[in-house]
C-alpha cells in the first residue's frame, strides 16, 4: 500500500500505522500558531521620526506580549501572535509615555503615531543635541547616561528603565525588547544575582556614577550561552585615585 504526505512517499506500512503518522502529523499543522507581523511608524509633534522608542505590545490585563524599538526612519515592526484586543505602549526619552486605545493585533498596520514632548525637558534637549544621549553600533544600543541631565541624581534602577527596548515588569523581571532571561553585566563582569536582589542592588546605585548602558540585543559567542536572550551591560565612571 502506497501513502504519500506532501512530497514523501510511504510504501508497504501496515495500515494502521499509516493511519497513526496521519493524525499525528496534522495534528501538529493545527497547532501551529501562525506569527503576525505589526507594523508602524512614531514621530515627534513636528512629525520627524523618533529613532529608539521602545514599543510594546500588551494584552488587555496588562501582561507584555512582545516589544520592540524604532529604526533610524521612525519605524517598527513586532512579530507576535494573536491573543485578542490588545494595546500599545510607546516610551522615549523627553517624550510622554503614549498609550493606543485597545485594538485586534491582526490589524498589521497602525498608522502613524505621535508623541508629545515632556515638559521642562528645554534644558535636557540643548545637551542632547551637543551630547548624543543614544548611539548604535552594530546590534548595541548604548544609552550614554552620562550626558542625560534628566537622568542625574536617580537610580541606576531608574535609569535602566528610561533605557530603550528595556522593560521591568514587578520591579524585579528585566526583559530587552520582550525576551525574558537577560544577562545583567556590571563593567563586562557578570551579576550572580536575579529578582529582587539584583533590584535593589540597581536601586542602591546612583546614576551620577554611570557612564552608558549597552543593549546587547544578539550577543555574540564570546558571551556565555545564558545571555542569549540579550545582554546589559552597566558601565560605571572610572575614578581616578589621587596619588
Amino acid at each position: 500500500m502506497d501513502f504519500r504526505i506532501g512530497n514523501f512517499r510511504m510504501t508497504s506500512l501496515p495500515k494502521f500505522l499509516l493511519i497513526g503518522i496521519f493524525f499525528l502529523w496534522s495534528g501538529a499543522l493545527y497547532g501551529q500558531t501562525t506569527e503576525n507581523i505589526l507594523q508602524g511608524k512614531v514621530v515627534n509633534p513636528d512629525h520627524v521620526p523618533v529613532f529608539l522608542a521602545t514599543i510594546s505590545l500588551y494584552s488587555i490585563d496588562s501582561k507584555l506580549i512582545a516589544s520592540s524599538m524604532t529604526d533610524s526612519t521612525g519605524c517598527f515592526r513586532i512579530a507576535h501572535r494573536l491573543t485578542g484586543n490588545d494595546y500599545l505602549l510607546i516610551k522615549h526619552l523627553g517624550y510622554k509615555e503614549l498609550r493606543s486605545s485597545s485594538f485586534n493585533p491582526s490589524n498589521s498596520n497602525v498608522g502613524t503615531l505621535h508623541l508629545l514632548r515632556q515638559e521642562n525637558t528645554l534644558e535636557a534637549a540643548e545637551v542632547e543635541g551637543k551630547k548624543k544621549l543614544f548611539s548604535v553600533d552594530g546590534g548595541t544600543v548604548v544609552y550614554h547616561v552620562e550626558n542625560n541631565i534628566g537622568s542625574q541624581d536617580i537610580s541606576a534602577f531608574d535609569a535602566l528603565k528610561r533605557s530603550p527596548g528595556v522593560q521591568i515588569e514587578n520591579d524585579t523581571d528585566i526583559t530587552l525588547n520582550g525576551k525574558s532571561g537577560v544577562q545583567i553585566l556590571l563593567d563586562g563582569k557578570q551579576i550572580f544575582l536575579s529578582g529582587k536582589e539584583l533590584s535593589d542592588l540597581l536601586k542602591s546605585m546612583s546614576s551620577n556614577n554611570l557612564k552608558s548602558i549597552e543593549l546587547i540585543n544578539n550577543p555574540s559567542a564570546r558571551y556565555d550561552a545564558t545571555g542569549a536572550a540579550g545582554i546589559i551591560n552597566i558601565k560605571t565612571k572610572k575614578i581616578r585615585q589621587k596619588a
